[in-house]
């Protein structure tokens, strides 16, 4: 006897049928985010909107810690030529270490602009090429930099084993996938952790003699650009940002159907009425330019839309020269065109509007030349780890069973 056909549906390709379902759950939730930015007609309403941006943004993280002492110290220098790179490690929660380095002019003699520069996803974490050619572009245009390692990059690997001289677990983006599936247990957000590891060193800034806090800056690219442009919209203190390739629209990323950096799916992100364009207008009226490529993964039509809603709202404020989008041909990436095109900003708001912007040859160092740590981990020093703040709230959580007396008692705790 002929065997039969276990199939069901095999006339039906159905591969598609999750992505639509979420696609039409999603397009009422964007729909009533577009009518509430049309909406917007005045500072009051404006002002209004911001308020309600940030405090969203606050839930979705599930709030910020306290801020403890940083306890920084310097753990070595590099001396090349016009500029100086201090080694620094410092703590962003209670002995949870990041590494950085801080690129400055030692001649300088009055206090320079500063600017915060926000990793991609580069496995070498500050010491990558894109992080150097930046810094360098930077520091010999007299602004100080601080650029630090992302959790699970450079000397911050999460799952590191020194006996095997390696991660547990894998790559980069390993460590955070088990990361992010960790804190999701007990209603964390990763994001939360990088955007206070972001705000930590900012307040390091905050803390140096020869930075200028009235002149600070924030810059990133891929998942840093957009971190860049969160740290800005809740930063008051931040006075122009420049993401790069990491802002579109969350309705162009969810119709291409990429997967990504968690700061791109936020729980709740969208039942909280957040789009990118929501974050650029919670930065107005304060300087800001997006960076983008025209064949980046990231779609650039919701790069433009995003744009297009933003300027509206700075042209309300009377702001229109404050916001500017520059769109560069080539993939994704900071390419030496969006790099000038970072310099070129930072130049005409934090203080040297005549500055050359074209950017001269860099010299690279060996990612091992620019470590904190002498065994290149904060491992080395016990650092926590993410992992060790989430089993201390696991064990907050459960509450303690109670007696269960009767049948009332046991449905009441079933429910």
């Amino acid at each position: 006897m002929e065997e039969e056909s276990l199939t069901v549906l095999g006339q039906w390709d159905l591969s598609a049928m999750v992505f639509e379902h979420v696609l039409a759950l999603a397009q009422p939730l964007l729909a009533r985010a577009r009518e509430r930015r049309r909406a917007l007609a005045d500072f009051a309403s404006v002002a209004a909107h911001q308020k309600t941006v940030r405090e969203s943004l606050l839930r979705t993280f599930g709030g910020l810690p306290e801020r403890t002492p940083l306890n920084p110290r310097k753990t070595g220098t590099l001396e090349r030529g016009d500029y100086t790179v201090e080694k620094l490690v410092f703590e962003s929660r209670p002995g949870f270490f990041v590494t950085a380095n801080f690129y400055y002019r030692a001649e300088r003699r009055e206090p320079a602009p500063g600017v915060l520069l926000l990793c991609g996803g580069d496995p070498a974490g500050k010491a990558c090429e894109t992080c150097q050619r930046l810094a360098q572009g930077l520091v010999r245009r007299g602004v100080a930099v601080l650029v630090h390692d992302p959790i699970a990059h450079g000397e911050r690997r999460q799952y590191w084993d020194s006996l095997i001289g390696r991660s547990r677990v894998g790559s980069p983006g390993d460590e955070l996938a088990t990361v992010e599936g960790q804190c999701a247990l007990v209603g964390l957000d990763l994001v939360g952790y990088q955007l206070w590891d972001t705000i930590r060193a900012l307040d390091y800034m905050c803390l140096r003699d020869d930075v200028d806090l009235t002149r600070l800056g924030v810059t990133g690219w891929g998942a840093g650009g957009l971190l860049a442009l969160l740290v800005f919209a809740l930063e008051e203190r931040v006075r122009a940002a420049v993401p790069v390739c990491g802002v579109t629209s969350l309705e162009a990323w969810l119709a291409a159907g990429l997967h990504g950096p968690r700061a791109y799916a936020q729980p709740g992100i969208l039942a909280e009425g957040i789009d990118h364009a929501d974050l650029c207008i919670a930065c107005a009226p304060r300087p800001l330019r997006l960076c983008a490529a025209e064949r980046d993964v990231l779609p650039i039509e919701g790069t433009r839309r995003t744009f297009q809603e933003a300027r509206r709202v700075y042209s309300l404020l009377g702001a229109g020269d404050c916001v500017d989008l520059v769109v560069a041909e080539g993939e994704s990436g900071c390419a030496k065109p969006l790099r000038e095109a970072v310099y070129q900003w930072f130049n005409l708001w934090l203080g040297n509007p005549s500055a050359d912007h074209s950017e001269s040859p860099a010299e690279l160092e060996a990612p091992q030349e620019l470590e904190c740590m002498p065994e290149g981990q904060v491992a080395s020093l016990g650092s926590r780890t993410v992992f060790c703040f989430t089993r201390q709230l696991a064990e907050l959580l459960p509450p303690a069973p109670p007696e269960l007396e009767t049948r009332g008692d046991a449905e009441q705790w079933q429910q």
